[in-house]
Parts: structure tokens; sequence; C-alpha cells
């Protein structure tokens, strides 16, 4: 009997300082933790006082002063890493616990913030093209407005009625779908874009005149008794087209998305659609600097200005030659191409999107003459 009982008492005492390892380490955090806080409070409620002292006692009392903070310093940062180390590996096992959970939320928030960039993307995108948009039909509007036309009571009025008179309600605008459906035999399909542009692909069987020569009288040679369809690379400029020729008593529309919208449509045409892709070489995409331009006309490289009539005639560049396309007439712009020395290193000058394009024409049209065409000076504001 006193065998098992001391047999009992020794297996006790045995496995006592198991029974107490949580109760030691509990108390162990927390005299940690109340020495840690004791030691922030003594530090801020017994602080040194520095007297304007000269040296060498001045250095004394700083260097007191400068341990006192020193040491406030590293108990805040003790106590923050100690909290963040703590809360790191709560966070740790409760993810290891729930990793399945965890793994399908970060899946969720993943897909989630993909679809939002997107979307945000799309928006973006949306609201730049539209203003871009509207910032070129701005543009084609007020220049149309600037320029001289011919009239239209410069053309005698045909006797009997025209298509327009016959279609009042001839709608402004053409979709791809309905051009499909269209008996193209009675369309007339005008091209209206630029040389270069029909050059490279067309419609097969469609009449090409400028734009410029259409302002210029070109349009009195357009039938008047036939629908006509116009077409440009975006639309942008057909709808400019279009109303110029509807105010001559034509019955001219226009197709919505332009030749690149049918073409991407899976719409019938002869060649190329992108004038970019034909015209790939990096000359026609270089950008100049304000710096390397001074250096190139110092070297004799000739500065072309595609820029409208006013914006040149207020800030043109000094011994700069003026020459835009797209609202000259193609006699007008031979005559202004002449102007250009033969054999000349050409920079052409643009500010915005219609005198950039403008520009690129201007540097195609004079290396078609013998001219080398080096790239664009977009910023002649910082000239």
């Amino acid at each position: 009997m006193r065998s098992r009982f001391k047999k009992g008492v020794r297996q006790d005492i045995r496995t006592m300082p198991y029974l107490l390892k949580p109760i030691t380490k509990i108390n162990q955090k927390q005299s940690m933790r109340f020495l840690s806080w004791l030691g922030i409070c003594l530090v801020l409620l017994s602080p040194q006082i520095t007297y304007a002292l000269p040296p060498p006692d001045f250095l004394f009392a700083f260097g007191s002063q400068f341990v006192q903070i020193f040491s406030f310093f590293f108990l805040v940062l003790g106590t923050v890493v100690s909290g963040i180390a703590r809360w790191s590996g709560y966070l740790y096992f409760k993810v290891r616990k729930h990793r399945w959970k965890v793994a399908l939320m970060a899946l969720v928030l993943i897909i989630l913030s993909a679809v939002g960039a997107w979307m945000a993307d799309r928006i973006l995108y949306n609201q730049a093209k539209s203003q871009f948009e509207q910032d070129v039909q701005r543009s084609f509007e007020e220049r149309l407005e600037r320029l001289d036309v011919v009239p239209v009571t410069d053309v005698p009025t045909p006797d009997k009625q025209t298509y327009l008179q016959l279609h009042p309600q001839l709608p402004l605008t053409l979709s791809n779908e309905s051009f499909t459906q269209a008996d193209f035999s009675s369309i007339f399909v005008l091209d209206a874009r630029e040389d270069e542009e029909f050059a490279i692909g067309r419609f097969p069987g469609s009449t090409h005149v400028r734009f410029a020569d259409l302002l210029a009288g070109a349009w009195t040679e357009l039938p008047t008794d036939q629908e006509i369809l116009v077409l440009c690379w975006s639309g942008i400029r057909g709808e400019e087209v279009t109303s110029f020729l509807r105010s001559k008593g034509l019955a001219a529309r226009f197709l919505e998305e332009g030749a690149d919208g049918w073409v991407r449509f899976g719409g019938v045409w002869e060649g190329e659609i992108a004038f970019s892709s034909v015209y790939a070489q990096e000359r026609y995409s270089r950008t100049f600097t304000t710096s390397e331009v001074y250096a190139l006309i110092d070297n004799g490289v000739v500065l072309v200005d595609a820029r409208e009539d006013e914006v040149f005639a207020r800030d043109g560049i000094a011994n700069s030659i003026h020459i835009t396309s797209i609202f000259t007439s193609t006699i007008a712009l031979e005559e202004l191409l002449d102007q250009v020395p033969a054999g000349s290193q050409v920079i052409t000058v643009c500010d915005d999107f219609v005198s950039c394009f403008d520009a690129k024409i201007v540097g195609i049209k004079l290396e078609q003459r013998g001219h080398t065409f080096l790239g664009r000076f977009t910023s002649p504001y910082d000239y």
C-alpha cells in the first residue's frame, strides 16, 4: 500500500512540469509585455532635461537625451515587431487551416480584378476614341467653313427632278449590312480619300475624287440622278463630304464605318486598307525632338509645315515651307510642292491628328518627287 502511494506521488511529481509548462509560458509572455510597457512609461514620464551648456557638458547632456530617444524608439519598434510576428503567426495558421477557401477567394479576386481592369480599359478607350473623333470632326468643320468653294448657284438647274428631290428622306448613313444587300450597279461609289490611300486599295468600280478637289468644284461632275455613296477610311471625312454634297443638292450618303469598317466586316475590297501597313518604314512613324530638329536644320534639312493656314501664319517656323494636302486641290498642290528645292532632305511639321496625317501625305508626295523624307516634327510650339 505504501509503495503504491509513493509510486503515485513520484508519478505526479514527474508530470508536474508538463502541467505547469503552459502556465509558465503564459506568465513569461505577460511578464515581457508588462516590462515593455513599463519601460515605455518610464521613458515618457521621466524625461531628461537638456540645458544649453557649452561643450563638453552640452555633449554629455545631448548624449543622455539621445540614449533616451534611442531607447524609446527601440522599445516601440520591439512592441510593433512583436505584434506583427504574433499576427503573422495567427494568420499563417488560419490560412493553412482554410487554404482551399483562401485559394478560391484569391482566384475570385484575381478574376474580378482582371474583369474590372478590362472594363475600365474599355471605358477609357471608348472615351478617348469619342473625344478623338469629336476633335477630328471639329477640325474638319472649322477648315471647311474657311474654304472658298463653288456655290450651287453656279450650276444650271436641271429640268428634271434630282434623285435627292425624289427621295428627300434619304438617310445620311448606310450600314455595312445594308450595303451588302444593295444593288451596286445603281449606286455611284465615290472614294474621297487621298491619292496615296486609293492607290493601295479600293472598292471595285469606285470613282476616286479627292475631298479637296470636290471642294474646289469637282462635285459639279457628279451624277444628280443617282445615289452617291461616299467612302473614306473611318467615316469621319465621309460625313463631312456627305454634308457638303447634300448642301449642293446631291443624294450623298456615307458608309458609317468607312472603308476600314467595311473590310473588317468582310466586304469586297481590292488591295490593302491599312495605310500604315504599306508605309511601315521607320521614317513614316518617326518624330523628332526640338534639339534634333535644330541640329538637322544646321545640316541643311528643310522644314515643311503641314498645319492650317492661320496656324502657320501665326506660329510658323522661320524659313519653313507651308504645304497642306487634304484641303488643297491637286493643281494648287503641285505648285506648292514645286517650292521645295530639288533633292532636299525634308521634315514635315504638324501638331494634331489631322495635320500629322496631312504631314505624312505631304512627305510621301515629296518622296515621289525625289526628295528624302526623314520624319515629322510634332512639337513646333517648343521650337
